[in-house]
Order: structure tokens, then C-alpha cells, then sequence
């Protein structure tokens, strides 16, 4: 459904047909009005005057799922939602932090990695809370994501048997 300056009537129809929404403003919208309309279901947002050159790939876009917007309106709500807008530093991690690291990405528990390493359990939640501080995570799930952002994980090596930690591939 693609939206032109929607007014207070045209937002009860996209919450009546519930598709994924393609929004066309003519004006700079401020950051209430974005938050509302992503919280309504839009997916895309474009300038009016970017209409005849981006409508065709946005709705297309829209349409297999993807979620797009000018990058000084995304740039303008991660900073709202207090997300880190840069790549931020990437940690040095010891050989144990980067393994363990890589284990954590395949998924394994704190006992199978402890078993793989040959090292005690303990060891490997006392070296798991290390790299949690490092990477200012608080638990597995969180330092994942984080190593996922700065490159230390691809996530297309989370099913290999060696670990793809310490490597230091760009993540897009």
C-alpha cells in the first residue's frame, strides 16, 4: 500500500488492510511522525521528489520483505533510540576470549565448550564474563550481536567446527 501525506483517515484504512506500507511525504518529517508511522507498519519511507526515480524499487523492495528509508531519517532514529550510529572499537580478545567467542557463535553450551577446549567449566564462565565486559554485553545472546556488529563473528561460519572469532570481516 503506498501512502501520500497520509492523513488521520488514510492511517484507519492501513490498520484495516494491514499490508506492509510504502510511505511518500512532501515535507521533513519530524521524529514522532517517523517513529508513528514505522510503530503503523510502514516499511519504506521516500521524498516526494524522489518518487519517480525510487517508487518502482521501493514498492518491489517492500514487497519481499525488506525495510527501507533515506539514510538521514535511519541515522536521525538510531540516534533517538540511543543505538550506536558508528562502528564502534574493536576489542582485543585473547586466543581463550576469541575461542570461546567462536563456540558461543555455533552454539554450543558452556559444558560443550568447556569438553571441545579441555579446559573446566569454570574457566570458561570466568573467561565468558571477561569477554561479556569487553564487549559490554550481558549475557550470550547480547555478545553474539555485539561480535556480530564489530566483525569479531560471521555469521556464516556459525556452523563450522573451527571458530570464526578474532577474524576481522566487515559485517554490512
Amino acid at each position: 500500500m503506498v501512502l501520500i501525506e497520509p492523513g488521520p483517515a488514510s492511517w484507519k484504512v492501513v490498520d484495516a488492510v494491514g499490508a506492509p506500507s510504502l510511505l511518500v511525504l512532501f515535507h521533513q518529517p519530524d521524529l514522532a511522525e517517523l517513529a508513528d508511522a514505522l510503530l503503523r507498519g510502514v516499511r519504506s519511507l521516500v521524498r516526494g521528489e524522489d518518487v519517480a526515480a525510487d517508487l518502482a524499487a521501493l514498492v518491489t523492495l517492500v514487497a519481499h520483505g525488506y525495510f527501507a528509508m533515506p539514510t538521514e531519517h535511519l541515522d536521525e532514529l538510531v540516534r533517538w533510540l540511543g543505538l550506536p550510529g558508528e562502528r564502534p572499537a574493536v576489542p582485543a580478545l585473547t586466543t581463550r576470549e576469541a575461542d570461546i567467542l567462536g563456540s558461543i557463535a555455533r552454539g554450543h553450551t558452556v559444558r560443550q565448550t568447556a569438553r571441545s577446549m579441555g579446559i573446566a567449566v569454570k574457566t570458561v564462565e570466568n573467561t565468558q564474563a571477561r569477554l561479556f565486559r569487553k564487549l559490554g554485553a550481558h549475557n550470550r545472546s547480547g555478545a553474539l550481536t555485539i561480535a556480530y556488529r564489530m566483525g569479531l563473528v560471521d555469521p556464516a561460519d556459525g556452523d563450522a567446527d573451527e571458530p570464526a572469532a578474532g577474524t576481522q570481516s566487515v559485517i554490512p
